[in-house]
């Protein structure tokens, strides 16, 4: 996950809660692929504040 653009972009220029939730979502271990597609994901409704109210 930290080694993707969405999380660089929303840790540099997201909100507090953005950074929050794509803090948790980083730190998640993944070893399967299906999963890790899972997580990207995530990690882009992150960005665009689908989550704004969870925090």
């Amino acid at each position: 996950m930290k080694d993707t653009l969405t999380y660089a972009n929303t840790m540099k220029n997201g909100t507090a809660t953005q950074k929050a939730q794509m803090q948790i979502l980083g730190g998640i271990q993944i070893g399967q692929t299906e999963k890790k597609n899972v997580l990207k994901d995530l990690g882009k409704d992150v960005a665009i504040g689908l989550f704004e109210n969870i925090g």
